[in-house]
């Protein structure tokens, strides 16, 4: 018996491919999302620390894991992200905060305890210098321990 090869060219294979892959990309194109999306709360807030803080001040910001990108826009300043929905977050944010000399907090309204959120508005040393829907942006004074 005669044995038989089949002789292939991988030239054949790289047409259907680009077919396939451009079809693909065609399709889903849409759904690729290339943009940032911030709502006009977060915008009016980085817009309000911008103008009324000063450059180089620590700011402990809301650690949003889905969309962390809204406060990279705060050049010039020192970011430290948390978690706003961790359990004791005000004990530990107020002690962090005095050790750390750290000024200004941002507060995501949407994800925080509200035991949390209201043991910050009660708290003399916590001014509330911007509020909106979405985020309060507090000053912690030292000076006042």
């Amino acid at each position: 018996m005669k044995e038989r090869s089949i002789k292939f060219k991988f030239e054949y294979l790289i047409v259907p491919i680009l077919i396939i892959l451009s079809f693909n990309v065609y399709i889903n194109h849409e759904k690729i999302k290339l943009a940032y999306d911030f709502s006009s709360d977060q915008i009016d807030t980085i817009f309000f620390i911008q103008e009324n803080i000063p450059e180089n001040s620590k700011i402990i910001v809301p650690d949003l894991k889905y969309q962390n990108y809204v406060y990279d826009l705060l050049i010039g300043y020192e970011c430290e992200k948390l978690d706003n929905s961790k359990k004791y977050f005000y004990v530990n944010t107020k002690g962090m905060m005095y050790s750390t000399s750290t000024r200004y907090l941002v507060v995501d309204i949407s994800i925080i305890d509200k035991n949390d959120l209201n043991q910050f508005r009660d708290d003399e040393n916590f001014e509330i210098l911007y509020e909106n829907d979405l985020n309060i942006v507090f000053k912690y004074n030292f000076a006042s321990l």
